[in-house]
């Protein structure tokens, strides 16, 4: 007899009911061990996923490709690719074809999606055609059954967790009339899509039973009543994510001491980016990580990231960070004189190895030593890569690696699917949020759910059903459980904790759990109450609106940022919306250099297209600058209507100085435009710009437009200053000119004697974000 798990942890927990018993032990094997043998494809080969890839990459490479908006550069093609085969994987699974689809796309809302997916699909099967290929995708034309290793098996009893697709449906049939097949399943109102696909094998069966089915005569062996408890569980709220660690470790403590071993307790995370922060805290070696650590972790990946850092931003941090990993002036200097050639493949490969050799032991990981083999092999197609491109693409395959747990604790640690077919008498999961349970599936991209339904694809809710059983399952065989969640202005508790009644819930302060993680240490305060034998004469150097702004707010701040010019780091707060406002800006200054008109809507439209996407963007930022492709549309229009009215781009990026008041200012100035021989002066806003043009008169510290009206006066008469609102393409006037100015006239005036005292803001709200508050004191 052979039994099939879901999981090697599930046969792992099948072998401990035979640890005090002196037998032969049973055969036992995975599922996806039981589906690759038991069908042989001759005179194919499966493809890796490297060859893979390149085919696909091959077979996308025609004229209608565009209308998918997929971006054809190699390496964001690569990063969305997975959602093209996890498609063609899926309807091959489920036996759909395109026209089956397109049949039912009533009101034809995918039609030209569909013809072009069909297209690729087409050609990507003809190539593996082509070159002797089989993958998941055109399997079922191909296999035939394994009869030898079938009946190597015996008898075969699978214990199912999930769903069955079509394609493995009809594989076990085809088993089942070879050797005797028992499946073993237990249904509750979270996975009825199984009880759906048995009625496929003409098994009718109800929800709350465990069922053990004969499929090669038909037959149901034994129907069991499972009792549906009602779960009691104990839930708890933070205001952060970290606050939940201590409660993992509280929990654990709670557990143990009421009589369950460590090893019957598991940790679940919906989501394992924490894992890196959970081992952190495990100060005394507790618990044993299922799913290893991530090679992004590594020395070689971080050195490597940050040479890529480096080069792509030129920062002082990047530049410090490089240096912290150890990497040398010398071996950076080599790497840069290579960083954008093309076709050097064999350098690239030696680099790579070069900065694995800077830890002896990483340098003897094999797991290194392979992943560097088969990317060599992998660039060997591929002659074409810049040098920048192949790190950033050896990166890309790094972050997908993880090393083995090896000496870890007794209680495990782990993802959700890795609990299938394992239970535990004490379950705590922690990130229980609407964000990650039930979490999202990348592949109804092509497909809405209506369509889904008719032809027999898994829905979105199926999925989230199917997750959902999982949870269920685990919670209704512990003896005790624990859950924690994040409840703050951005995310919520999931929504499933109301379908399983546990509607009480805790909420706790962050510090609740910081002396299970934290020693206690106390800090001597040193607070700069007051800064004097300091003089400042304002008039001593040029004056920005954005330095004048600074007085203004908080006079310390002045202090560290002008006088002892004490240099800030960057804020990793910064939203993707500043960084993408940066890139409009430059992308704009590029279009219109030295005056350019454009006067074709179209033509404006690419080329603001072509700039953007140029610019070095990560994936949020290219996400965000093809939603303001679509907003830059009103902006485009009035461009035009600008140029039909006669106005013409006078210079961009214009920095200018001049005096007021005795003071020398300075500004560097978006656009001056021209009309009639008069001057229009130009600030590009991308974002809310509601509190600049409604700020009170006696509380106003921007005084940016006035700085430009006074110094565009110099050069010709200035008719209009104006903020550009980007996402609506509409200019506002700056209001109230006249009375501005004569307010920054009296406080310039307050300012004509020597600063001598830089105390600090009342207001400390501008603490928030200011990068000296700790030497304030004012982040405690």
């Amino acid at each position: 007899m052979t039994k099939v798990f879901s999981t090697n942890r599930g046969i792992r927990e099948y072998y401990s009911n035979f640890s005090d018993k002196n037998t032969l032990l049973p055969k036992a094997i995975t599922i996806s061990e039981f589906e690759s043998k038991s069908v042989i494809v001759k005179n194919r080969t499966f493809i890796d996923n490297d060859n893979r890839f390149l085919l696909l990459r091959e077979a996308a490479k025609f004229k209608e490709f565009h209308i998918l908006q997929f971006n054809p550069e190699f390496l964001t093609f690569l990063n969305h690719s997975e959602y093209l085969f996890k498609f063609f994987e899926e309807i091959a699974g489920e036996g759909v074809s395109i026209d089956d689809l397109r049949a039912y796309d009533t009101y034809a809302l995918f039609d030209e999606h569909l013809d072009v997916l069909g297209l690729l699909r087409q050609r990507y099967i003809s190539l593996l055609d082509k070159y002797n290929f089989v993958d998941k995708i055109n399997i079922a034309q191909h296999y035939e059954i394994n009869e030898d290793y079938l009946r190597n098996l015996g008898e075969v009893h699978l214990s199912l967790d999930g769903f069955l697709n079509r394609y493995e449906i009809d594989l076990i049939k085809k088993c089942s009339e070879i050797i005797p097949f028992y499946v073993e399943l237990e249904l509750n109102k979270y996975n009825q899509k199984t009880k759906d696909i048995f009625e496929y094998l003409g098994f009718k069966l109800e929800i709350n039973n465990r069922y053990i089915l004969d499929i090669t005569n038909q037959k149901i062996i034994t129907c069991r009543a499972v009792e549906q408890k009602h779960i009691v569980a104990r839930v708890n709220t933070f205001d952060t994510r970290y606050s939940q660690i201590g409660f993992v470790f509280s929990s654990i403590e709670e557990f143990v001491r009421l009589g369950i071993l460590p090893q019957n307790i598991v940790v679940v995370l919906p989501d394992e980016n924490i894992v890196p922060v959970l081992d952190d805290f495990d100060t005394f070696n507790n618990l044993n990580f299922a799913m290893g650590f991530s090679v992004k972790n590594s020395n070689l990946y971080k050195r490597i990231e940050a040479i890529s850092l480096y080069f792509n931003t030129h920062k002082d941090e990047d530049r410090t960070r490089v240096k912290r990993l150890g990497i040398t002036d010398e071996l950076l200097h080599d790497i840069q004189k290579y960083w954008n050639s093309k076709n050097i493949i064999t350098k690239s490969i030696e680099f790579i190895e070069t900065i694995l050799k800077l830890d002896e032991k990483e340098g003897e990981k094999s797991i290194f030593k392979e992943e560097i083999f088969r990317f060599s092999n992998f660039l060997s197609n591929l002659q074409y890569l810049k040098l920048e491109q192949v790190i950033r693409l050896f990166l890309d395959r790094l972050k997908d690696r993880s090393e083995d747990d090896v000496g870890g604790g007794k209680i495990t640690v782990m993802g959700l699917l890795e609990t299938r077919g394992s239970s535990y008498e004490g379950v705590i999961v922690m990130d229980f949020n609407d964000d990650f349970v039930p979490r999202r599936s990348g592949k109804d991209l092509f497909l809405n759910t209506s369509i889904r339904k008719k032809v027999g694809l898994p829905t979105k809710k199926d999925r989230e059903n199917l997750q959902k059983y999982y949870y269920h399952q685990l919670f209704n065989n512990a003896k005790k459980v624990a859950i924690s969640s994040v409840e703050n202005e951005t995310t919520m508790p999931s929504r499933f904790l109301d379908e399983l009644g546990l509607s009480s819930i805790t909420t706790y302060k962050t510090n609740v759990f910081n002396n299970l993680l934290f020693k206690k240490a106390k800090f001597p305060k040193q607070k700069i109450d007051s800064i004097k034998d300091v003089k400042y004469d304002l008039k001593g150097s040029p004056l920005s609106a954005t330095k004048f702004a600074t007085l203004l707010t908080c006079k310390r701040k002045f202090y560290f940022k002008y006088i002892k010019k004490l240099q800030e780091a960057d804020n990793i707060l910064v939203s993707s919306s500043a960084s993408t406002g940066l890139k409009l800006h430059i992308a704009l200054e590029r279009i219109f250099a030295k005056g350019r008109a454009i006067t074709d809507e179209n033509e404006l439209f690419l080329l603001l297209k072509k700039e953007l996407l140029s610019l070095n963007l990560d994936e949020i930022e290219e996400f965000d600058i093809n939603v303001w492709l679509v907003r830059l549309k009103n902006f485009i229009a009035n461009e035009l209507d600008r140029y039909k009215n006669g106005f013409r781009i006078y210079g961009n990026e214009v920095s200018l100085e001049g005096k007021f008041r005795g003071f020398d200012i300075k500004g560097k100035l978006d656009r001056i435009d021209i009309k009639d021989g008069k001057l229009y002066v130009i600030d590009y806003k991308s974002g809310d710009i509601k509190g600049l043009i409604n700020q009170k008169l006696e509380k106003m510290t921007n005084f940016q437009l006035e700085f430009y009206y006074l110094l565009a006066s110099d050069l010709a008469e200035v008719d209009g200053i104006y903020y550009y609102d980007l996402k609506d393409g509409k200019l506002i006037q700056e209001n109230n000119l006249a009375q501005k100015i004569d307010r920054l006239k009296e406080l310039l005036d307050e300012f004509k004697e020597p600063i001598k005292d830089f105390e600090l803001c009342e207001n400390i709200a501008n603490c928030r974000f200011c990068p000296y508050k700790k030497l304030c004191m004012r982040d405690i």
